[in-house]
Order: structure tokens, then sequence, then C-alpha cells
């Protein structure tokens, strides 16, 4: 806390010579703010969740033209298999993305509901 300025905080000499638009402010987020966030975040969790579904079946697309290739063409194979591979790590990427998403719309409902009930009273 004691890294802000303000009033009983940081109030060093040099600050009472500069002018407020040269100054960070932070300001809190609005509800609007937050359901806005809230919202765009459920977008990118569906998006994630589809391409989860979308991903494995991808794979084992590729799994199967690998498994068919052998014998008939090296490159085929070769090929299929860095498919499999990069379909495996999307999937690990979009897992770390999908916690991401669900953390960051538990947080932004965390802070519209308190919110809510402020306004409502």
């Amino acid at each position: 806390q004691d890294d802000f300025v303000g009033i009983g905080r940081v109030e060093p000499d040099w600050l009472f010579e500069c002018h407020n638009s040269r100054l960070l402010r932070f300001q809190q987020k609005h509800l609007e703010d937050w359901e806005t966030k809230a919202s765009a975040t459920e977008v990118w969790l569906k998006e994630i969740d589809a391409k989860l579904i979308q991903l494995p079946v991808l794979r084992d697309i590729a799994e199967h033209l690998r498994t068919e290739s052998t014998g008939v063409s090296s490159n085929i194979v070769v090929g299929a298999a860095a498919l499999v591979a990069q379909a495996e790590e999307e999937v690990r990427s979009l897992g770390a993305d999908r916690d991401v998403a669900v953390k960051t719309l538990a947080a932004a409902r965390e802070q519209i509901s308190p919110q809510r009930t402020l306004g409502a009273e």
C-alpha cells in the first residue's frame, strides 16, 4: 500500500510540482466493464470448448492417415505424424487457455456480484 501516492501514503515533494495529467491514476472498473469482460470471456470459452471437441477428431483422422499410409508413402506417414503431434500440442495449449478463461470469468463474476448487490440497495 505504501507504493501508491495519496494522502497518508507516499507524498514526495516533487509530486506537488506536477500537474494531474502527468500522473497515472487507477480507476475502478464499473459494473458494465466487468459485465463486458465476463461476456467476452464467455465467448472465448465457447470457442475454446468447440476447438477442444474438434481437435481430438482431427488428431484421430491424422493418426488413421498415418497408420493407413504406412508402406505406401513415407512422406505421408511423416506428414501425418507431424499433424498428430501438432493436434496434441494444440489440445495442451487450449487446455491452458481454458484454465485462464475460467479463472478470468470467475474473477469477473466475483466483481459483478457485489456491485449488483450494492446497486440494488
